[in-house]
């Protein structure tokens, strides 16, 4: 008896075109060695909506077997929420390293200062011995 394998695949709309052809390469290793897994780890994925616009997404594909018969089963979720609160830490991030370098610049020059006010009040306080012994 020969294996059927039946994807119901909104591939050819949803994923754009730029993944296409991956896309077709990955389903067919996917049904060489079945297994369930998130797919995306270490890289973005994205989809597609009706008007073309894309969003990334994290797919997660779950199988099973009826007879000799290999179902599939793909979880897609719209994870732009998440990846805007990344984008926006990642940007507070860099911003807070930004403030924490110029402190550190500021803090520097500051103690630069004090060394060289401690120096003049150092010698000032010496002259004014020196007057004073005379």
């Amino acid at each position: 008896m020969k294996k059927r394998n039946y994807w119901v695949s909104p591939s050819k709309h949803l994923y754009p075109g730029a993944f296409h052809h991956a896309h077709l390469q990955y389903r067919k290793a996917f049904n060489e060695q079945p297994a369930n897994r998130t797919m995306g780890h270490g890289r973005n994925l994205f989809a597609r909506t009706k008007d073309g616009r894309e969003f990334p997404v994290e797919v997660s594909l779950s199988y099973y077997r009826q007879d000799d018969t290999l179902f599939v089963i793909a979880f897609i979720v719209d994870i732009t929420q998440r990846k805007r609160s990344e984008q926006s830490m990642l940007d507070q991030r860099a911003q807070l390293e930004k403030i924490t370098a110029d402190m550190r610049k500021l803090n520097a020059e500051l103690e630069t200062k004090v060394e060289q006010r401690t120096r003049i009040l150092q010698e000032a306080l010496k002259e004014l011995e020196k007057s004073k012994g005379k």
